[in-house]
């Protein structure tokens, strides 16, 4: 039988960077630390529920952390690609644009 602790330290992802040897395992109880950490800065900065958030980030885990933290506080998030030029987008309506 599997307890919830031992599903807790299981790898959730592992992640290759440029090269061989960057090599980082993320576990579930990582994943929920970084994702809380997100939550509260974006928190902190004053998005809240129903605010729309654009992330402008690579493909790193990080991005994975700010979507689910937007999910977590309630606010509309959408991934903006990074062959998209950041001074297209729009900045009008009191929203927050982050470099």
């Amino acid at each position: 039988e599997v307890s919830m602790l031992d599903v807790f330290f299981k790898c959730l992802f592992s992640r290759e960077g440029n090269s061989p040897d960057h090599h980082e395992a993320i576990t579930y109880g990582q994943l929920l630390g970084q994702v809380c950490r997100c939550s509260n800065t974006l928190k902190q900065m004053g998005v809240r529920k129903g605010d729309r958030v654009a992330i402008y980030l690579p493909m790193i885990p990080e991005l994975v952390y700010t979507m689910l933290a937007c999910t977590r506080i309630g606010a509309v998030h959408s991934i903006v690609g990074l062959t998209l030029w950041v001074d297209l987008l729009p900045r009008g309506g009191g929203g927050f644009c982050i470099p």
